[in-house]
C-alpha cells in the first residue's frame, strides 16, 4: 500500500464505510448532490481538527467558519481515498 494513502485510507473508512470502490464513487456524488461542504475526522490530523478549533475561538463576527472547506474539496479529499482503495483492492 502506498504510505500516503494508509492513514487517509484508515481515517476515513472509520468514518465512512466504504464497501468497494463503487461507494466511493457514490459517496462523492452525494457529496455533490447535497453540497456538503465540511468533512470531519475521528482523527485530528487529517483535518486539522486542533488548527480549525483554535481558528473558531478567535474568529470574529463575519468570518468564515474554517471547517467549511467547500463542497469540491471535500469530493477531492473521498476521490483520493477512493483511489487508495482501488489499490488497496488490487493488492488482495
Amino acid at each position: 500500500m502506498n504510505p500516503t494513502c494508509r492513514p487517509i485510507l484508515g481515517a476515513l473508512i472509520t468514518a465512512v464505510a466504504f464497501t468497494s470502490t463503487a461507494s466511493a464513487q457514490t459517496t462523492i456524488d452525494m457529496v455533490g448532490k447535497s453540497g456538503i461542504d465540511v468533512f470531519l475526522s475521528n482523527h485530528p490530523n487529517v483535518d486539522s481538527a486542533l488548527t480549525k478549533l483554535e481558528a473558531v475561538k478567535a474568529r470574529q463576527p463575519g468570518q468564515t467558519n474554517p471547517f467549511v472547506v467547500g463542497t469540491g474539496t471535500v469530493q477531492r479529499f473521498l476521490t483520493v481515498v477512493g483511489e487508495c482503495a482501488k489499490a488497496q483492492e488490487a493488492t488482495f
